[in-house]
């Protein structure tokens, strides 16, 4: 099965090679770029693995993973609940695929914690004594705690 083909079910019109190219667009602009994903819609572990490295080839830093809820029976059913073990497997397989940050749990949505997140990338570019996050670091420095919490 092809990764995209989840999002086409979801969230049609758009597309998963489309938003694959916004993000490497963004990346190549030098922003920080993000993603979140809804596990539990019958995908497997190998094309979750697919989609990390994609969102990586991408430029992807933060992600977040969460669980899909169905929010009324006409909406697409869960099938799979995963365990908190398995998104703890999740967010290690993300980290060691160059993800600098990854939220994953149950009850994380997209902006999980995005303060949180936002300031484990900037310590990460510290570390990495990385500057060239759309301009100078030291004006970076001085929003890390401005993100949407």
């Amino acid at each position: 099965r092809d990764v995209g083909e989840y999002q086409i079910k979801i969230r049609n019109p758009e597309n998963y090679t489309r938003s694959l190219r916004v993000l490497q667009f963004s990346h190549e602009r030098e922003f920080i770029t993000k993603s979140g994903i809804m596990v539990g819609l019958g995908e497997t572990i190998e094309e979750l693995i697919e989609l990390f490295r994609d969102l990586r080839k991408t430029g992807v830093s933060l992600l977040t993973i969460g669980q899909y809820l169905q929010p009324t029976r006409q909406n697409i059913a869960v099938k799979k609940y995963y365990s908190p073990e398995e998104f703890q497997k999740l967010k290690n397989t993300a980290l060691s695929l160059g993800f600098i940050a990854v939220e994953a749990g149950p009850l994380v949505r997209s902006s999980y914690n995005a303060g949180l997140i936002f300031n484990q990338l900037v310590n990460s570019l510290k570390t990495q004594r990385t500057t060239k996050i759309r301009g100078n670091y030291s004006k970076l420095k001085n929003h890390e705690v401005s993100c949407i919490q």
